[in-house]
């Protein structure tokens, strides 16, 4: 397996409010930007918890050179005070664990946002199962 610890910062010019609000935004089902419902194509909202600020997406990306198109589960939690958010992510066999965390800080005139994602990729991509590998799980998940 392969550990990858990744640090981006982004600074952005717009006032802290302004970015937090941008980017949380989009994470309520009623939303209104881009692709009509507030998400990202291939982000379907499976659960969404409004009292904790938490929701719950199964991702489907768009097909890679080779084809094939990656799903799984992440759920983000956000911290309104602090301004940060915490995802994790699970259901694709590639990746043994998943985890980002985000911080957003800033005055009335700048802002950045820090992101932390720490994963471990399983030891074969999709593309490169063994012939004599073990049929891929099915993911049932109770809500």
């Amino acid at each position: 397996m392969m550990a990858g610890h990744i640090v981006v910062r982004f600074n952005i010019s717009a006032p802290l409010q302004v970015t937090w609000r941008t980017a949380t935004q989009a994470e309520t089902p009623d939303a209104s930007a881009g692709t009509g419902d507030g998400h990202s194509p291939g982000h379907e909202v499976i659960a969404w918890d409004p009292e904790n600020n938490r929701i719950t997406y199964h991702i489907t990306t768009t097909p890679n050179g080779n084809g094939p198109s990656w799903s799984y589960y992440a759920k983000r939690s956000t911290d309104v005070a602090e301004k940060t958010a915490h995802t994790r992510g699970w259901g694709n066999e590639n990746f043994a664990y998943s985890y980002a965390f985000w911080q957003y800080t800033g005055s009335a005139e700048a802002s950045e946002i820090r992101c932390v994602a720490d994963f471990e990729m399983t030891s074969f991509l999709a593309d490169e199962r063994p012939a004599n590998a073990a049929p891929r799980p099915t993911l049932r998940m109770t809500m």
